[in-house]
């Protein structure tokens, strides 16, 4: 009775722990083909900005809850957080679901008279035309230039706000019109990138290829041919701090107007070394180059040059045309064309410069406007167009295709929900040109309808739009289009079984661009004269700042803002979720007068705000530059509660020299003191000596192996598995894909702004940013995943008063969530500080947007539960019940219920299990695997580069890490030091 009394009085005091109801309603009448229990998978894909991204969706119910990389395509693993988020994307309730005219929804009759008239205009003589993106599926393309050789008075216009066209058209005139280029990072054996964050938010190649090379051959997960002991080595010239910058040998630290420059005493010198006839004659730039530039210059340009055919120079994709003309004949100096560097015959641009458009509707050529895509031109296009006078011009109507009712949905007379690409049939292409299919995994849950069906409706002789919610049989006219798309271009003998093969492998290999064995031809005087007036570009001038706009990490321009998952991923750079950042250097006079508070920083112009966002200091950069991500501020859509105000497109897309570069007036620039309960912002990033080792290349060939780490068994340990896991810090740049994966798979909520500035975000994966200044004076980010280190001795263990954090025979440190009554002795236990406490009903909170992609396998939490990584013990099990089904079925066919098995029988195969956050890591940094198997995690914990974190504590983590590798140049470092001596990091 005693204990009872304490008992009720503890529960008195604690959070309350009711458990959240849910009514299972099974199915009356279940599909044939599906088992209870068992996912399916459908192959589909993302049609990402610049190219496809080939997945495999997982449905459960038929309700899509995971996404996962596909194992066949050839090109990359893993898959981004734009691709793990995209599925809340799919349940996302902000999504536009209603037709509406004027801001109104719209009567049913009046929506089908209005397509009828537009049908009949498209169709016959009316003055029509479509805005879509830089890319267009192959689908779409023929549906447009079927309708303009019904209709020769259709016009198509493309625009996108973040265009790579510069890069694309230097190709294309070196070349000729529809050619790619794309680079052969498995080749590369030096590479220079001058502000390409081709890591991040500008994809250049398949850079897991790259990494590989960085790190011993026996301790790769994929072959480099001819690699050797040749380690690769990477430079990188940037301002801004990127993913890529940090994880370069070598980084110096420029302003963006600084680049061109850099850009040609590097090919003057490449031309004299290589003998190069156009460039061993450019002409001296007037602007003074320092002394550490010319450091630089000359060990870049010999490393580059005697690793001939082997070495590639990247430049950023907002760089004007000429300066990627002049890249490429700097990489045919270095022999990089068919080696590292190939070229495609793909697909000539389709449809005329948005700029076009202004005049064609003054004129009268143009009288009803379709707009199909997510661009949303009226927030991001210069206020000097005025797209949204356009758009309620009297003389034009407009018509909008979109998911969201964004700020062009608002301008236009008409808009339309869109279908999300798991909703849709469709065909898109990769970077080599294979198709690469999108199949729905679910009826549209919003009535949206796909861009393909639109342009159907408007082909339609009765001028009825049909999707898969009104078409006869549910199928949607979409899936014909595609079907026939498919046989024109793969022409199968087998017809039906090709398409369910390439349906099943999610893209079909035949489709990919012819290689175009050809050498660009030399840039033009013309061309050689822009770049030496943009290499004289003078510095700023005393009192100005350098403002550059780069895409975001989270919401890219803007288009990903209703995107909790998205918007709640801590900054790879800054740490900083919900809101915008400013970012500028450490020594910045701004930096100097905020003393260590928390402050917005505001760029104005004749007393408009241009730009806001929360000063962040990040070491590297120049004095005066400010790097703002785009994306942020005076937005309708979801951004309410955000501290970014103002719309940075207004000061971005103006005119400039280096687009997306502007420059402004000090006194344009205010400090605002902000509550810092307010502003959703994790820890600072750590400076100075960090305790995270690091490696250089050199000293790795006569290193011993690492002594053997002590394998702790539990009493009544399992001897058959052990499980593990083994994180490589020369390939984590901290992209955050396995944060999102985790967030999918475990039922992860998000908690909002307020609970984050609380230090209450819910992911169980933190990813620390440690900024370092290594020898030469490069600045150097690393990242270091930390989540459960399932310890062998845990502290967390003997403090819970309930047994809720308890040991498995396997080696998992496990929660058994019905026992939590929410002490959180565990947490203050943990010296890694891994666990995460629902302080309220997140769960209940984020229902309405995520009810429906819920992991069934994995436990609802409530408030008042603690909960941490398990190592996705679910999948574990899963593996087990496959492997012992597949035994069942190969050993007694006659399904008897007598089966003797071993322990070997019973042992997993290396890689049967995979986590999720390992599944989805784009760089392979992860391994996980069965400690006691002559598996890849056992032969990892051998290496001279493994370590443990917090070793002095005792705890026996089962994660563990490889030290990062650097493969620094030591002529370079040796200048650099006899020059400035060490310095601290600042």
């Amino acid at each position: 009775m005693q204990w009872l009394g304490t008992g009720g009085l503890v529960a008195g005091l604690l959070p309350a722990c009711r458990r959240v109801d849910r009514y299972l309603v099974p199915y009356n009448q279940g599909p044939e083909w599906t088992v209870p229990g068992l996912p399916t998978v459908f192959a589909t894909c993302m049609p990402g900005i610049r190219s496809a991204v080939p997945l495999m969706a997982v449905c459960r119910d038929g309700r899509p809850t995971k996404l996962e990389p596909s194992p066949s395509w050839p090109l990359a693993s893993g898959l981004s957080s734009w691709a793990q988020a995209s599925l809340f994307g799919l349940y996302d309730p902000a999504r536009s679901r209603k037709i509406l005219f004027h801001g109104k929804p719209a009567a049913r009759q009046e929506v089908q008279g209005a397509f009828a008239s537009w049908a009949k205009k498209t169709v016959g003589k009316g003055k029509c035309a479509f805005l879509v993106g830089d890319k267009i599926s192959p689908v779409e393309r023929a549906l447009l230039e079927e309708l303009r050789k019904r209709n020769p008075g259709i016009r198509v216009f493309h625009w996108e706000p973040l265009s790579d066209a510069g890069r694309r058209m230097a190709v294309e005139t070196a070349l000729q019109p529809g050619v790619v280029a794309v680079p052969r990072l498995n080749r590369v054996r030096r590479l220079l990138a001058l502000d390409c964050d081709w890591m991040g938010t500008d994809p250049q190649g398949v850079a897991s290829e790259f990494m590989q090379g960085r790190i011993p051959d026996d301790e790769r997960s994929r072959t480099i041919p001819g690699s050797g002991k040749d380690f690769n080595r990477f430079y990188a010239v940037e301002g801004r701090f990127s993913l890529s910058g940090g994880m370069a040998d070598h980084r110096l630290s420029l302003l963006p107007s600084a680049i061109p420059l850099f850009l040609w005493e590097l090919a003057r010198r490449i031309g004299s070394l290589t003998e190069n006839a156009c460039l061993r004659d450019l002409p001296a730039a007037s602007a003074p180059v320092s002394g550490e530039w010319n450091t630089w210059l000359d060990a870049c340009a010999e490393d580059l040059c005697s690793h001939s055919s082997q070495s590639l120079v990247l430049l950023g994709w907002n760089y004007p045309q000429p300066l990627h003309s002049l890249v490429l004949e700097i990489n045919s100096a270095l022999k990089a064309p068919g080696v590292t560097l190939s070229f495609l015959q793909g697909e000539k641009t389709f449809g005329e410069s948005l700029g076009l458009l202004p005049e064609a509707v003054r004129q009268g050529e143009v009288e009803t406007l379709f707009l199909l895509g997510e661009s949303n031109p009226v927030r991001k296009l210069p206020p000097e167009w005025d797209f949204r006078g356009l758009l309620e011009s009297p003389n034009l109507e407009s018509v909008h295709l979109g998911l969201y009712v964004d700020e062009t949905a608002q301008a236009c007379d008409w808009h339309f929900p869109a279908a999300h690409y798991l909703e849709s049939w469709g065909i898109e292409r990769d970077e080599f040109g294979r198709f690469c299919y999108m199949q729905p995994v679910t009826l549209p849950l919003y009535g949206g309808y796909s861009r393909i069906e639109f342009l159907s409706g408007l082909m339609n002789s009765k001028g009825r739009l049909l999707s898969a919610d009104n078409a006869p049989g549910n199928l949607s006219p979409a899936f014909h289009r595609v079907r026939k798309c498919f046989e024109r271009a793969v022409n199968p003998v087998n017809k039906e079984a090709g398409w369910t093969d390439a349906l099943r492998r999610g893209f079909s290999p035949e489709t990919v661009y012819a290689p175009l064995m050809k050498n660009p031809s030399p840039p033009s005087q013309e061309t050689l004269d822009a770049c030496l007036c943009l290499a004289e570009t003078p510095p700023p001038a005393e009192g100005q700042r350098e403002v550059q706009f780069v895409p975001d990490y989270a919401v890219w321009d803007g288009r990903f803002l209703t995107n909790a998952w998205l918007r709640e991923l801590p900054d790879p750079v800054t740490g900083l979720c919900w809101d915008g950042s400013v970012q500028i250097a450490p020594d910045a006079v701004e930096a100097r007068t905020m003393e260590g508070k928390c402050h917005l920083l505001r760029v104005e112009e004749d007393r408009r705000c241009f730009g806001e966002g929360v000063a962040c200091l990040v070491p590297g950069m120049p004095d005066n530059l400010l790097v703002i991500p785009l994306g942020y501020g005076g937005s309708s859509v979801a951004d309410a509660g955000s501290h970014a105000e103002g719309n940075t497109w207004t000061l971005a897309s103006s005119p400039a020299a280096i687009p997306y570069v502007r420059r402004v007036s000090a006194s344009s620039l205010r400090l605002l003191p902000a509550e810092k309960r307010s502003i959703a912002l994790l820890p600072p990033v750590s400076e100075g000596d960090i305790p995270v080792p690091v490696c250089e290349m050199d000293s790795l060939s006569s290193a011993s192996p690492a002594p053997e780490s002590p394998l702790w068994m539990p009493p009544h340990a399992n001897d058959i598995h052990q499980w593990g896991m083994c994180i490589d810090l020369s390939l984590c740049t901290g992209c955050n894909a396995c944060l999102s994966a985790c967030q999918a798979e475990n039922n992860i909520p998000t908690v909002g702004r307020e609970e984050v500035a609380r230090d209450r975000i819910m992911h169980w994966i933190r990813i620390d940013r440690y900024f370092r200044r290594t020898e030469g004076g490069n600045v150097s980010l690393q990242a270091f995943p930390v989540a459960c280190q399932q310890c062998a001795k845990a502290p967390c263990e003997s403090v819970c008063p309930v047994n809720a954090t308890v040991h498995t025979t396997e080696g998992i440190n496990a929660m058994t969530y019905a026992r939590c009554w929410g002490t959180r002795y565990c947490a203050a236990n943990c010296p890694y500080k891994a666990r995460r406490f629902n302080f309220f009903d997140y769960a209940r909170f984020s229902d309405e947007a995520t009810r429906l992609q819920r992991n069934p396998n994995v436990t609802i939490r409530s408030r008042g539960v603690m909960e941490k990584c398990t190592y996705c013990v679910q999948r574990i099990e899963e593996a087990k019940i496959r492997h012992k089904a597949q035994l069942m079925s190969r050993a007694l066919p006659g399904r008897s219920a007598e089966l003797e098995l071993t322990d070997k029988d019973l042992l997993l195969p290396e890689g049967a299990v995979r986590t999720a956050c390992q599944a989805a890591c784009p760089m392979e940094a992860i391994s996980f695997g069965n400690l006691l198997d002559k598996s890849r995690i056992a032969m990892l914990r051998q290496s001279p580069r493994h370590f443990t974190g917090l070793s002095e504590m005792g705890t026996l983590p089962r994660t563990s890490y490889l030290a990062r590798t650097v493969n620094s140049n030591p002529e370079l470092v040796r200048k650099q030091n006899s020059k400035n001596g060490k310095r601290d990091l600042k």
